[in-house]
């Protein structure tokens, strides 16, 4: 099944470095690996169930213009606070609402859905609550994985269904007026005009256009999956964010091509793109473009690695960046600017698009001076670390692969080439070891200090050394704090172990059919699949088992994941063994979120890998020959396997 998370892609060199490099990267005799391993030990037997809102931060994670009152949300949790914007006071705290479960997009309605405000909830149930107006009962199926929703004409709106891999349409009574195929790990829609859409996904990172019935009519390959995108219908362009568009290589020395560009691309009153354009973020020296919106000439992009936002006018001979702290990740055209929050700060903000003009902050959250758990988080999400040494390449973070710490579904080389391998979701690292497929990180510390150690440039350089030495400084909200050598490594450690596992999309679908199809599958999974997959909550303790039904019953991943992996290899289907006794056997818990699976990323989907599943052969995963399972059993898997 899917194998083990990991960090960086990056790290992979630390497996099969020369001896010179490998001694200055994974130095065994390193003062702090002791100190961090006994930390990671400690910190090892703190479960990581579930993910609330750290002490008071809210965690803002997108936000909404509702009648003059902005909302923002989160997808840590429900709440959601209002504000009015007025020009002498700054934001004005007007309310606060309820939301879905893991918000990723809500809608103000126009047209027939006037007077609704509609939010959808990767994990809730429906997928589509109404927050305003009168409830909207849909057709759609009576659990999650659902992701994004836009509306796209008076009359409809869409909503992605990645879990069957479906666009759908939704009439304002909530009738479904057509599902139209799209491809696996698909996770934004947006309106096109004249109820046209676009897709982006990224099992097989694509950029689709949908005419008003559904069907396709144009698709953009791409080697590297795009981070969001809107659709200006003025000028009738389409400007879209993300990683640069090419293979990433590491056929020796540093990873090459992890830049970020801003693509233009003029749409076609049938819905097709022409006359792409585009402009690299990375050689201004900018990180992570997450967000991007436009308001007549002007075009904004959150920067969320580099702390920035990137203005560009018509006109203008240069793109204007203004700096805004604590990792901006969102942003969407208002009044005559933009407005955003940032995750790490706390923050919503205003930035006018006219130079010059003051901005407007509000705080969402009482401050108070940063733990190291929070500071780990912003090691993980800018380029503190990667700019430890100024030089030529373009900047990355650890959010540049592992998306809010999950996954961006690219492959990746390891060192020199010699494999590639699928980028790692990081919920629930903390419980896993080793780490890596390869099992070359007998702990979490020990990747740890060849990741500080590996994304400087002058680990590359012949005698550089004591450079991971060297204190850092980061800015946080109310000014900047200097981390020493050991309190980079400790922040950093205590981030990663406290992410929690994520449950699958089937988790909380509480209705008799999905429970009794849930418990055939977990009769399934153990008589053929938890040998190797063990259903323990760690890893680290592989002798503490449970029985599944009673787990089950006991409300299953919702309360209390299971790592369903081992300390332990296994040599299994037809891909690359890295390792002369097969691949590290893998964790499965949230492996329904999951957009391609295996190693090497063969599978795009569950059903795809349910049906290769060979229980009770040495491939197991091989996919050859006849299916043991009839269809029934197929489904119970499947449904088993997206609920963990």
């Amino acid at each position: 099944m899917a194998r083990l998370p990991h960090l960086l892609p990056s790290l992979v060199a630390l497996l099969l470095l020369s001896t010179g490099c490998a001694r200055r990267v994974q130095d065994v005799e390193s003062p702090y690996l002791p100190r961090l391993e006994a930390l990671e030990r400690e910190l090892g037997e703190i479960a990581t169930v579930s993910a609330p809102p750290r002490g008071a931060r809210f965690q803002p994670t997108g936000l909404y213009l509702e009648d003059g009152v902005v909302w923002v949300f989160s997808s840590e949790h429900r709440r959601q606070l209002g504000f009015r914007f007025d020009p002498q006071r700054g934001f004005v705290r007007w309310g606060e609402r309820s939301g879905p479960r893991e918000t990723t997009r809500c809608v103000v309605g126009s047209g027939a859905f006037r007077g609704r405000t509609l939010c959808l909830g990767r994990s809730e149930p429906g997928g589509v609550v109404a927050v305003r107006g009168p409830s909207f009962p849909t057709a759609l199926s009576d659990r999650a994985g659902y992701r994004d929703l836009a509306q796209v004409a008076p009359d409809r709106i869409l909503v992605v269904d990645d879990l069957e891999q479906r666009l759908v349409a939704l009439d304002p009574g909530g009738s479904v007026r057509f599902r139209a195929a799209i491809p696996s790990g698909s996770y934004r829609v947006g309106s096109l005009g004249g109820g046209g859409s676009f897709v982006l996904s990224a099992s097989r990172p694509l950029l689709s256009t949908y005419d008003p019935r559904g069907n396709r009519r144009y698709s953009s390959p791409r080697i590297a999956p795009l981070r969001d995108a809107t659709f200006d219908l003025q000028q009738r362009a389409l400007y879209a964010v993300g990683p640069e568009d090419a293979q990433v290589r590491r056929s020796s020395g540093p990873i090459r091509h992890l830049s970020h560009e801003l693509s233009i691309a003029r749409v076609s009153a049938e819905w097709t793109l022409h006359g792409t354009s585009r402009l690299d973020v990375g050689q201004l020296g900018l990180a992570d473009p997450t967000s991007v919106a436009s308001l007549g000439p002007t075009t904004a992009v959150a920067l969320t690695g580099s702390d920035r936002v990137l203005m560009l006018g018509a006109g203008q001979a240069a793109p204007r960046e203004v700096p805004v702290s604590g990792a901006p990740s969102e942003l969407i055209p208002a009044l005559e600017g933009f407005m955003g929050v940032s995750r790490l700060d706390d923050r919503l903000w205003y930035l006018p698009a006219t130079p010059g003009a003051a901005r407007v902050q509000v705080d969402l959250s009482p401050g108070s001076p940063p733990g190291l758990e929070e500071l780990g988080a912003r090691l993980f999400y800018g380029t503190a670390l990667w700019q430890q040494n100024a030089g030529s390449r373009a900047p990355y973070t650890c959010n540049s692969c592992h998306w809010d710490t999950e996954t961006d579904a690219r492959r990746h080389p390891g060192f020199l080439e010699r494999r590639w391998e699928i980028t790692r979701s990081l919920a629930g690292v903390g419980a896993v070891r080793p780490i890596f497929s390869t099992g070359g990180a007998k702990s979490l510390s020990r990747a740890l200090e060849g990741l500080i150690r590996g994304l400087d440039e002058r680990m590359w350089s012949e005698g550089a050394s004591g450079y991971w030495d060297q204190p850092l400084s980061l800015r946080v909200r109310d000014g900047s704090v200097s981390l020493s050598a050991w309190e980079v490594r400790e922040a950093l450690l205590r981030f990663l172990m406290s992410l929690p596992a994520r449950p699958g999309p089937l988790a909380y679908s509480e209705g008799s059919a999905w429970i009794a199809t849930r418990a055939s599958g977990s009769r399934l999974f153990a008589r053929d699949c938890a040998g190797c997959h063990l259903p323990a909550a760690s890893m680290r303790r592989p002798g503490e088992l449970r029985a599944l039904e009673p787990w089950l019953r006991r409300g299953g991943a919702v309360t209390e994941p299971l790592t369903f992996g081992a300390p332990a290899f296994s040599e299994t289907g037809t891909g690359a063994s890295f390792t002369p006794n097969g691949n590290r056997i893998s964790p499965l818990w949230g492996v329904g979120r999951r957009a391609r699976l295996y190693v090497t990323g063969r599978a795009r989907n569950l059903r795809r890998l349910v049906s290769e599943l060979r229980p009770g052969t040495a491939a197991v995963h091989s996919g050859a020959g006849l299916t043991p399972y009839t269809p029934e059993e197929q489904q119970a898997l499947w449904v088993f396997l997206n609920s963990l």
